[in-house]
């Protein structure tokens, strides 16, 4: 039986076109690119890199890869995903190696201190977010680059496995161990300002103190605390079949300390998301985008060519003509 290709899917085709028309240097391609793809990567670079100047380079280094490249994209790589692997391969490629060594990042003993209410307060909300800031900084590698896709750039977790060539499961264990090792570095920073440095004092309505006493503590509703807290990343999403999340959810309403730890757990998550900084004008980055296009061309690189080790910019081997 003769060997029949399938075609390729529309949106990749699409995509194809798309970085085609901004290779040529074509205007509405470029406002198109620069909306869509480029400022998502310009945040990424500006999380990952030390500085302002350092991430100006990171990106142009990236965006330069993806274009020069883009002829051996794999068909089962959408595009913003594979330009976010591209980036994270030049950031892995031009920082320096660190070992993979990560906090603990577990669950809080109990009582479990609640420290939710004060990102009511304006003020405390700022410095939550500042002391978020920081503390992403300084996570490892491998569970940074994971949280800033899916909680800073929003990025599903599908996407930012594609992103990173994870597995879905490693994925969603590398984020839930960032988040909790991030909920434990706002937590000191709540206790300080509970403590009156700067937030809500003791007593009011941003006070950092231990959850109410649980009317119902161990098991409820079918579900117990190790149940609870096993699945704390997948019901806050939402995520779990509607009898467990019932019952999850039940148990968050009836237990003072597993509802104390999933509101905190929950301000991570909401801080990271208001965190992101603001795009520059779509203009300036089609500018931007226009620049390293034309790099792209006076480079040259045949469509016919492999980078250099017979690898694509991610890492993988290019899909055979």
């Amino acid at each position: 039986m003769p060997f029949k290709a399938h075609p390729a899917p529309s949106s990749w085709l699409e995509e194809r076109r798309l970085l085609a028309d901004v290779k040529a240097g074509k205007e509405g391609a470029l406002q198109t690119f620069a909306r869509e793809h480029a400022a998502r990567l310009h945040r990424l670079a500006l999380e990952l890199a030390p500085d302002t100047g350092s991430a100006d380079q990171l990106l142009d280094a990236a965006l330069l890869h993806a274009l020069s490249w883009s002829p051996v994209r794999r068909e089962d790589q959408p595009l913003g995903p594979w330009l976010c692997e591209v980036l994270l391969s030049r950031w892995r490629a031009l920082s320096p190696a660190r070992p993979q060594t990560e906090p603990a990042g577990e669950l809080p003993r109990r009582p479990v201190a609640d420290w939710s209410s004060l990102a009511s307060d304006p003020e405390a909300r700022d410095k939550l977010a500042s002391a978020l800031a920081g503390a992403g900084k300084s996570l490892p590698p491998h569970l940074r680059s994971t949280w800033v896709l899916c909680d800073v750039l929003g990025l599903t977790l599908a996407e930012a496995g594609q992103a990173l060539d994870l597995a879905a499961g490693l994925a969603k264990g590398r984020l839930h161990r960032a988040r909790l090792i991030l909920r434990e570095e706002l937590a000191a920073t709540a206790a300080r300002l509970g403590a009156g440095e700067g937030g809500p004092g003791p007593g009011g309505a941003g006070e950092a103190g231990a959850a109410a006493p649980s009317p119902l503590r161990g098991r409820s509703s079918g579900m117990e605390c190790g149940d609870f807290a096993a699945r704390l990343r997948a019901g806050a999403g939402g995520e779990l079949t509607d009898t467990r999340q019932n019952d999850w959810e039940a148990h968050r309403r009836a237990c003072g300390d597993c509802g104390a730890l999933h509101r905190t757990y929950a301000r991570v998550i909401d801080l990271a998301r208001r965190a992101a900084a603001p795009d520059p004008p779509t203009g300036d980055l089609a500018a931007r985008v226009a620049e390293t296009a034309a790099r792209a061309r006076a480079a040259a690189v045949p469509a016919e060519d492999t980078p250099p080790h017979g690898e694509t910019p991610g890492g993988t081997a290019p899909a055979a003509s």
